[in-house]
C-alpha cells in the first residue's frame, strides 16, 4: 500500500507549516483535512512518519 500524490503534497505541507506554527500536531491535522486525508487509513500512517520527521529534527513540541 503505497502513499497517493496529495497525501505526499499533505505530509509536506505540514512540515513546511509545523516549523513556523505550532503546535505541530494541529499543522498536521490541518493540512490533512486540507486534502481529504482525515479519517482515511493512511491517516495515522502519515501522520506519524511527519511526527517522526519532527521528532528526527528535535523540533516537537514539549508537552
Amino acid at each position: 500500500m503505497g502513499f497517493s500524490e496529495k497525501t505526499v503534497y499533505a505530509m509536506i505541507e505540514s512540515i513546511v507549516l509545523g516549523e513556523k506554527f505550532k503546535p505541530i500536531q494541529k499543522c498536521i491535522r490541518r493540512c490533512l483535512s486540507k486534502y481529504g486525508i482525515i479519517g482515511t487509513p493512511i491517516d495515522r500512517k502519515a501522520s506519524a512518519i511527519v511526527y517522526n520527521v519532527f521528532r528526527s529534527l528535535g523540533l516537537n513540541d514539549r508537552i
